[in-house]
């Protein structure tokens, strides 16, 4: 399947008969599989990040608040921040794919002595939205924690963020909290600071 490219006729994630448990047959198109993510998924994983979080990143509003002050583009301070998760417990991430393309990613941590598990970041590839990948995913890696003897799983996600807010209670997850994000340039004058707020404000 090329990059891009729209994965038709797919289920919500309802197995075909005769698949695999970790693979769904598509109403007319490819499987969708899950498998644990591997060393060279990093590069179309890194891509679905930046297209995926860039509405719904605390990083990525900072820089449309002010282009050009931070030296590191919000993608790359996403993409490094991932790393850790990555590489700490590979075999807790896991890929979405649809004939050798990886569409979509989860990855999870665990506090084996609190029994906790937490899924930091899900993204799926804006191409394939809306055909339960996202679900899919979630399911695994809560069955994940499951084996892993976990009692409590948590997610977190943005007010903005409708399709997290509508997912994430779907499959089980209720609001425990809310939070509200603040940041400040720290160069900025007094004067500049209410200018921006004001700007923002009416954006």
């Amino acid at each position: 399947m090329k990059t891009g490219s729209r994965v038709k006729g797919q289920g919500a994630g309802g197995r075909g008969q005769g698949a695999r448990p970790e693979e769904s047959s598509g109403r007319g198109g490819g499987a969708v599989r899950i498998r644990r993510c591997r060393p060279e998924d990093a590069e179309r994983i890194k891509a679905i990040t930046i297209e995926g979080f860039e509405p719904v990143s605390i990083e990525a509003a900072i820089d449309r608040r002010w282009p050009g002050l931070l030296p590191v583009t919000w993608g790359e301070r996403k993409w490094r921040a991932m790393q850790p998760d990555l590489a700490k417990r590979p075999e807790g991430c896991f890929v979405a794919e649809v004939d050798g393309e990886v569409v979509g990613y989860i990855t999870t941590t665990l506090v084996l002595e609190h029994a906790v598990g937490r899924i930091p970041d899900l993204a799926v590839d804006a191409n394939v939205r809306g055909l339960g990948i996202g679900r899919r995913l979630l399911e695994r890696a809560l069955a994940y924690f499951r084996e892993q003897g976990l009692k409590v799983a948590r997610i977190e996600t943005l007010g903005h963020n409708e399709i997290g807010r509508h997912l994430y209670p779907s499959v089980g997850f209720v609001v425990m909290a809310t939070q509200v994000h603040f940041a400040m340039a720290l160069d900025e004058t007094r004067d500049e600071r209410r200018r921006t707020n004001d700007e923002g404000e009416q954006a």
